[in-house]
């Protein structure tokens, strides 16, 4: 998973944007990964709108695991 982040701060920041109070972070990094991937991306490639999704899974008691859940955490459209 560590290989996911570029560094340890986007990986803290990753964890703590999940979290109900910190909220009002969402939009900040769904326009910035809308603007990033414009940038790295040529023009037929860019996008005009961008969710961010979480797949939520709950392990049970006895080696079980509830359904997963799909929570949109954002969706940013300029």
């Amino acid at each position: 998973m560590v290989s996911l982040f570029k560094n340890d701060r986007w990986r803290k920041y990753s964890e703590n944007y999940l979290f109900s109070p910190n909220a009002y972070m969402r939009p900040y990094y769904c326009f910035y990964l809308l603007r990033r991937w414009n940038e790295e991306h040529p023009k037929e490639e860019q996008i005009n709108e961008l969710s961010v999704i979480y797949m939520k899974e709950f392990s049970l008691p006895d080696y079980k695991t509830a359904p997963i859940q799909r929570e949109v955490l954002c969706h940013c459209k300029p």
